[in-house]
């Protein structure tokens, strides 16, 4: 009787063991990987997951619809995520070819509008959530600061532009040009 019974102990204390292993193990997993940081947020057609390595908040402004000089029309998505602002251009009709290349100029131009020293703007171009897309950075002297810009077509209608501002921000827009995905709904 007193056999089964040092048999009983053991096996509770090999259970109280392994349960309490079980609990340090999912709170050390937690400490070490923290929570999930991937931000995900939809506006208009466009679902869109980043992650910055931290939960962020999320600022969508209000579409706007714009006319071009032709008639036709397209509608402008502004996101804020973690200070950072990522914009859809949606357009009315079919204007891009997937197949060609985004081009630097775009973002060259981009910069020089916002008052970047032409002399210190960087373009190159960088594949972005498997498509075709170009980066760029540049001083702003007006605000004493870098600011990094990226820019690639997401359908043959859209065109994401992601700008980030701020000398400390480069691993930022790099982190989000390696973990941004887009899905487009109508596409």
């Amino acid at each position: 009787m007193n056999h089964i019974c040092i048999k009983g102990r053991l096996s509770m204390k090999l259970i109280q063991v392994i349960i309490v292993t079980a609990i340090m193990y999912g709170f050390l997993s937690i400490c070490a990987f923290g929570e999930p940081s991937t931000t995900t947020f939809e506006t208009g057609p466009f679902t869109v997951a980043v992650d910055l390595g931290e939960i962020c908040d999320i600022q969508i402004e209000e579409p706007t619809q714009n006319e071009m000089l032709d008639g036709s029309t397209y509608t402008s998505y502004i996101i804020w995520v973690c200070d950072s602002m990522i914009t859809f251009t949606e357009y009315d009709t079919y204007y891009f070819n997937l197949e060609d290349d985004f081009g630097t100029n775009s973002i060259y131009i981009d910069l020089l509008k916002i008052g970047a020293d032409k002399d210190t703007i960087y373009v190159a171009e960088r594949e972005i959530d498997g498509h075709h897309g170009a980066v760029g950075s540049a001083f702003l002297p007006e605000y004493g600061t870098e600011i990094y810009m990226a820019g690639f077509y997401t359908s043959p209608r859209s065109v994401c532009h992601i700008t980030v501002i701020g000398s400390d921000n480069y691993n930022r827009m790099i982190t989000i040009l390696r973990t941004i995905h887009i899905e487009e709904a109508h596409v």
